[in-house]
């Protein structure tokens, strides 16, 4: 297959699962599945709206799994995460089951985080 023609999911459980954001980033709002990722805290960013995700064992983040993201949208939404946030593959649960997932984990200094909720 045709790596342009290929389709992504993306766990989303902050600014990314806002409607409007979506749509003034990629033009269009992907349809959210509610979804869970176990193993990770969701974090405040200290002078951010954005949240972050670290991993942490005993942790869940609650969100929305977008389905069918092409590469170009997926490319738009890593410049707007920005350098503080890596793209990581994960495995979430939704419920049709357990599917993999890219996430944006925080990359960016401990020290500007906020205890995880």
């Amino acid at each position: 297959m045709n790596a342009l023609s290929t389709s992504h999911r993306l766990f989303v459980y902050g600014t990314l699962s806002d409607p409007a954001v979506c749509a003034g980033l990629l033009g269009r709002v992907p349809c959210p599945v509610p979804a869970r990722l176990s193993g990770y805290l969701r974090h405040e960013v200290r002078g951010e709206v954005d949240p972050a995700v670290v991993a942490k064992r005993e942790g869940v983040v609650r969100g929305f799994l977008y389905e069918c993201l092409s590469p170009t949208e997926l490319a738009i939404l890593d410049a707007y995460e920005g350098d503080e946030y890596g793209r990581i593959e994960v495995s979430m649960e939704t419920e049709a089951g357990m599917k993999l997932a890219w996430v944006y984990v925080w990359t960016g200094r401990v020290e500007r985080l906020e205890p995880g909720a």
